[in-house]
């Protein structure tokens, strides 16, 4: 008869299950059953608890279920089970059921290892049978194929670091602060809500920017070699707002991009009414436009409070500062007393507030219902500043040292008596789209 096998040779059976294990992308753990004659394989297993959706789906479960298998007998008497990661508690636990007689193994897992590691459920002694628990000797290379054993699942947990890693920066999958709010996955899967030119970006936080990032909405139309114009939304507003007049700017040979400012729209909410400040929306709008890669002559078209968040940097000719009479821009050292009748200091009180029957946009319920699918987005109809209330006294200090005012042109308001601020708005701007598009042609970049 030939000598018995190594425990070294019969853990490299192991180790090549783990690697297959590895190739498949689960934990790469192996194991194998060994029958009592120390010669014959009766089963061999590796992780497939993600390929079986089976949290029991370990590299031991699978080797001792092939091994029943072969022998017509869920007993494994006798048996030993060579693997390449210390057994977990469910493991172990299989494996006294089945009354192997030992179990051998390459590394210690000082985390989750009951085979002595963290616990030791092998041995115990208040049951009628206990299995041996040893590692792989150093003997015959034992040593070396342990460090393979090991190596091997260092490599798969920092590739997995790595690519996890990667996936946080893309927006489909970034964290969520924990000072944030964000429409549901589901609702934002709902008909209506995402279109072609919606766009993603993640936007650093000026004040934090170890920290997890803001995810920002926008909407994007034009070719991307094509002048640029941003379309800044007015309060409790978002870029869907701008669709009409986009398409129009886009038609005569314009990129425009349409974001949804921080608090607004599918953009991410700050769940604090304090987190809206101006220096704050400056900042993270800035760090936007960086992120776009905007050109340095792009125009810039407010809606009423948007122009007090455009970056400083912004010279005043590029910008077309847009108000009406339903949202009038307030400046920051702009003291006058608002009427207690202005519909935004109405919807700042109201906890019933419908913003679908305040905007009435056509065939928009379902974006409406998704963008605000809690009171997150009350956070910044609550900011002062953007309600076109008195400026807090941060904020007015902030307007006085890096403030500026910019002409403002009110919008001419269409002939036709509309019952919402919402319907009057659109209105307004498609009854002065021609002044638009006239102001943009005039300011188109020389080529």
């Amino acid at each position: 008869m030939p000598p018995h096998p190594s425990p070294t040779t019969l853990m490299q059976h192991a180790l090549a299950q783990a690697e297959q294990a590895a190739s498949q992308a689960e934990i790469p753990v192996g194991a194998i059953v060994v029958a009592p004659d120390g010669h014959t394989i009766l089963g061999r297993g590796h992780n497939r608890c993600i390929a079986d959706h089976d949290p029991s789906a370990h590299a031991e479960i699978q080797a001792m279920r092939q091994a029943a298998r072969a022998l017509g007998n869920y007993r494994l008497e006798g048996c030993t089970l060579y693997v390449t990661l210390e057994p977990c508690a469910m493991c172990s636990g299989a494996m006294l059921h089945a009354r192997l007689a030992q179990v051998i193994y390459a590394v210690p897992d000082p985390r989750t290892g009951a085979a002595g590691s963290v616990l030791n459920l092998l041995a115990p002694s208040g049951i009628n049978h206990q299995t041996t628990a040893s590692l792989l000797p150093d003997a015959d290379g034992g040593a070396e194929l342990r460090q393979a054993c090991a190596d091997l699942l260092t490599r798969f947990f920092r590739s997995r670091r790595q690519q996890q890693a990667r996936q946080r920066q893309q927006v489909d999958h970034a964290p969520l602060r924990e000072d944030a709010l964000r429409p549901s996955a589901a609702s934002l899967k709902a008909e209506g809500v995402w279109q072609p030119d919606s766009r993603w970006t993640l936007v650093p936080d000026p004040a934090a920017p170890d920290s997890a990032a803001w995810r920002m909405h926008h909407l994007e139309q034009g070719g991307a070699a094509a002048p640029s114009v941003v379309l800044l939304h007015g309060y409790a507003g978002h870029a869907r707002l701008w669709q009409e007049l986009a398409s129009r700017i886009s038609a005569a040979g314009w990129r425009t991009l349409a974001p949804d400012l921080p608090g607004h729209g599918l953009s991410d909410k700050p769940r604090k009414a304090d987190q809206h400040q101006l220096a704050w929306h400056q900042s993270l709008l800035a760090a936007w436009a960086q992120a776009q890669q905007l050109p340095a002559d792009t125009r810039w078209i407010t809606l009423d409070q948007a122009a007090l968040l455009l970056p400083a940097n912004i010279p005043p000719e590029q910008v077309l500062a847009l108000d009406t009479p339903d949202a009038a821009v307030r400046w920051p050292d702009d003291s006058r007393a608002s009427s207690s009748h202005d519909w935004r200091l109405r919807c700042q009180r109201s906890p019933v507030f419908d913003l679908q029957a305040h905007w009435a946009i056509p065939d928009q319920a379902t974006l409406l219902q998704a963008s605000y699918p809690d009171a997150g987005h009350r956070t910044a109809m609550r900011w002062p500043l953007w309600a076109g209330q008195p400026a807090s006294e941060l904020d007015r200090q902030y307007g006085q040292q890096h403030g500026r005012r910019l002409p403002v042109h009110t919008l001419e308001p269409a002939a036709e008596a509309l019952a919402t601020s919402g319907a009057r708005i659109r209105a307004a701007l498609r009854h002065n789209s021609p002044m638009i598009l006239h102001w943009l042609q005039q300011a188109r970049p020389a080529n």
